[in-house]
């Protein structure tokens, strides 16, 4: 659906989803002691191209359009969701999150890019050497790691 709504060549899509490699991983957040946040992931947007998230507890949150952190795939056009989860002080936290990541050459879509309202923001790049990055030391410092590896 979302593919479609950009008018996206369906054999490209299916190309890039033939080439995506995936992660199931269970994710834990114990309850906060006395005098520690309950603040259990700072906000952030994943490195992944897709992540689905199961859980059965509230706490996810969802930053709305405050900031400017986006898929590169998509040249900026869908916003990649910042988010962060705060811990419920008298229950742990237990979430399963399918990722996804592009085992091919990633860059934003041709029918995503135009000269006048929507140029190149992003040099074609290996998913797997952005995820390298993505915990570096200069990663760390950036403001936006993903424009700092591959943005124009």
């Amino acid at each position: 659906m979302i593919f479609d709504s950009y008018g996206l060549e369906r054999k490209k899509v299916e190309t890039l989803l033939e080439s995506t490699d995936y992660v199931v991983r269970g994710f834990k957040y114990r309850t906060p002691q006395v005098g520690e946040s309950n603040l259990g992931v700072a906000p952030h947007a994943d490195a992944s191209f897709i992540t689905i998230l199961n859980q059965k507890v509230e706490g996810l949150e969802v930053k709305l359009k405050n900031g400017e952190w986006c898929v590169v795939w998509s040249n900026d056009r869908i916003p990649a969701c910042a988010h962060r989860v705060f811990i419920n002080s008298k229950i742990e936290r237990y979430s399963t999150g399918l990722l996804s990541y592009a085992g091919k050459i990633m860059e934003p879509q041709e029918e995503l890019v135009d000269k006048e309202e929507h140029p190149l923001r992003y040099k074609p790049f290996d998913h797997y050497g952005y995820l390298r990055f993505f915990l570096t030391e200069e990663a760390l410092k950036c403001d936006s790691r993903i424009k700092t590896y591959c943005g124009i």
